[in-house]
């Protein structure tokens, strides 16, 4: 009976989750690629890519377009404008690789782009259950961004607030959207006025980066003392 082979493919994605990441053979200098440029420029730079297993490696590059949450590729990606100087290239054991990308700005663009920057490669052979082997491929996944220079217009916008306050428990749960043209990162306050519009309470909510038409939402339950009354809930 011949070993059954199959080829898996393991998603590695911002560095974060990795099939035995310990293991991996391919590793990246910087874990991200932020630029900040201006209508019209042509920017050339590079990543520097680490082989840093005792064999040969044979990568695949490529940008890819970001998703939205409906699976469709985002309005805004940095991959339509970007270009890599080869899409395929050996790394030697133990050894660098500088890639050379180009990025062309139109000078119509605004606001923030963003894409992935995907490596691909082979593993090698794992044994799997019974007579099965394991080919496996690895994607690992660099964020790849830029923002277009005195055109941001950052804009987070707080939708469908909702709060209870029953026997000492204090729930919130409000929705936010970031209506404008960039990405930034962002650390909303829940600010709770009393009746005559004082501050009774401030909840700060964690930091997270906010994408062009992405909602979020922000949760808080816990205890809390406050007065009676009408009270006004702003996310700010």
């Amino acid at each position: 009976i011949k070993r059954a082979v199959i080829t898996a493919v393991i998603a590695l994605i911002y560095l974060g989750l990795a099939f035995g990441s310990s293991q991996a053979s391919l590793f990246l200098r910087q874990p991200s690629v932020d630029l900040y440029l201006s209508k019209g420029q042509v920017f050339e730079g590079g990543v520097i890519l680490e082989n840093v297993s005792d064999k040969e490696l044979e990568v695949k590059a490529a940008f890819v377009d970001s998703l939205d949450k409906n699976g469709k590729p985002i309005k805004k990606s940095a991959a339509k404008m970007a270009s890599l100087s080869e899409d395929k290239f050996t790394i030697g054991p133990k050894a660098a690789k500088d890639l050379r990308f180009k990025v062309i700005v139109p000078e119509n663009a605004s606001g923030s782009y963003w894409s992935g920057l995907v490596y691909t490669y082979s593993y090698g052979q794992v044994k799997g259950p019974s007579d099965i082997t394991l080919n496996i491929k690895m994607n690992l996944e660099e964020p790849f961004r830029f923002t277009v220079k005195n055109t941001e217009d950052p804009k987070l916008v707080a939708k469908d607030t909702k709060i209870s306050y029953i026997g000492g428990a204090l729930n919130i749960n409000a929705k936010v959207v970031n209506s404008g043209n960039t990405y930034f990162d962002v650390r909303p306050s829940i600010i709770i006025l009393d009746a005559a519009g004082r501050v009774e309470k401030k909840i700060k909510s964690g930091t997270f980066k906010a994408y062009p038409e992405e909602e979020y939402n922000l949760a808080y339950s816990n205890k809390a003392k406050l007065s009676s009354g009408k009270k006004t809930v702003i996310v700010a």
